[in-house]
């Protein structure tokens, strides 16, 4: 809560920080000074990109490492441990399945029985922990 001024997003990329200072309710001539800000925000980043296609042939499976995502402002590459899941609003493949291990999330691609095609598979990170 900022008594006098307001929180606003500059809406630039990069490092910029806008503030507002409403000194409106003062009369007479006054010096300023700033002595408490709080930047709150987060760019997530993977090392590794992700395939943007795989070719799995009939019949056979692939395994996908996923990698888990950090911040980069966070000193040490601190991993946020988000699983994996299909998106609700795909049509939800049955041979896929995700594994979450302690490094990183694994897609499990199984095509045995699956008729030959273009697929198309969406999947969100979500925190297991979290009721969102």
């Amino acid at each position: 809560m900022w008594t006098y001024g307001v929180e606003d997003w500059c809406n630039k990329p990069g490092r910029y920080v806008h503030i507002v200072a409403d000194l409106s309710h003062l009369t007479g001539s006054y010096l300023m000074s700033l002595c408490s800000v709080g930047i709150m925000g987060a760019s997530y980043v993977r090392d590794e990109p992700l395939p943007e296609s795989v070719e799995v042939l009939q019949s056979q499976s692939m395994t996908i490492d996923v990698p888990f995502i950090y911040d980069e402002h966070t000193l040490g590459k601190v991993p946020l441990k988000l699983n994996l899941r299909q998106t609700a609003s795909s049509s939800t493949l049955s041979f896929v399945t995700f594994t979450e291990t302690a490094n990183l999330s694994v897609i499990n691609i199984d095509t045995t029985g699956v008729a030959p095609g273009d697929y198309e598979l969406k999947f969100e990170s979500y925190d297991s922990e979290s009721t969102i």
